[in-house]
């Protein structure tokens, strides 16, 4: 039988419940601000272990919201690692448009980040970015990962800057 390294599991345990206390953070901010209820979003049951068909990344969201929503808190990832191509932030990039294709429908992948020394940010594709939307909203252009475009927000700015209504999905006429 093996031992388990107390240190190790209360670190994990922490871990595990900082980042659960950040989806439900992000949960609660994006169903105020997509304004159909307190709980049009919600944290994936089972931390992301639940059937990804059914889940788009970290939250269950709305049928009429575009994006799979990846959430990280995390101190091991920095912006750098956009130009380098290399590091946490790009494979958790990857975990969240691989996510993003697994949903049913497919969405656009966001990746959301959280550190002590940023805030917390919103990680898109330049070709999701609703521009003409935004209006004078600026944006960024840090990098490239796996030869596409990413851009990224201050998640706050981005909630008071878009209007949802702008990127909700509609569903085709009868």
């Amino acid at each position: 039988m093996s031992e388990v390294d107390p240190v190790k599991s209360e670190r994990s345990r922490k871990s595990r419940n900082k980042g659960a206390g950040f989806e439900r953070d992000v949960a609660k901010a994006l169903s105020k601000w997509w304004g159909s209820g307190p709980l049009s979003f919600r944290r994936t049951p089972l931390s992301g272990g639940w059937d990804r068909s059914k889940a788009a990344g970290d939250l269950l969201v709305p049928d009429d919201f575009p994006w799979s929503i990846e959430c990280k808190a995390t101190q091991q990832w920095d912006l750098a690692q956009l130009i380098s191509g290399e590091g946490a932030l790009v494979n958790y990039w990857r975990q969240a448009v691989k996510a993003a294709a697994d949903a049913s429908p497919p969405r656009a992948p966001v990746l959301l980040l959280r550190n002590r020394s940023v805030g917390t940010l919103l990680v898109m594709r330049w070709c999701d970015v609703p521009a003409d939307r935004l209006g004078p909203f600026p944006r960024q252009v840090l990098g490239q990962i796996d030869g596409e475009r990413v851009v990224v927000y201050q998640f706050a700015a981005l909630l008071h800057d878009l209007d949802p209504e702008a990127i909700r999905l509609r569903k085709p006429a009868p």
